[in-house]
């Protein structure tokens, strides 16, 4: 029974090892960047109005995109556990 799922484990384990990686560099990380990004004090001589406006709008995508792909990786995770993966055949009986 295990030859036959074997590629399946594999796939399973690097996913995982994916997703966890995922998480330790892009996840973790969030709500200090958050903070900083929050407490962030520009001298205003040395820096213009256009740059703090962009850095204030365009500041946040990056933790929005990395909070909404990770959705997506545990949505697709779960997905695979409760059905599972679609394709794969079960061994012949005999």
């Amino acid at each position: 029974l295990f030859k036959v799922y074997a590629n399946v484990y594999r796939v399973l384990a690097v996913s995982l090892g994916w997703l966890l990686s995922f998480i330790l560099t892009r996840i973790v990380p969030l709500p200090m960047l958050a903070w900083l990004l929050a407490v962030a004090e520009l001298p205003s001589p040395n820096v213009a109005l256009v740059d703090k406006v962009m850095l204030y709008v365009t500041g946040p995508l990056p933790l929005v995109l990395n909070l909404y792909w990770l959705t997506l990786a545990l949505g697709g995770l779960i997905k695979v556990l409760k059905g599972g993966l679609k394709g794969t055949r079960k061994p012949k009986q005999g």
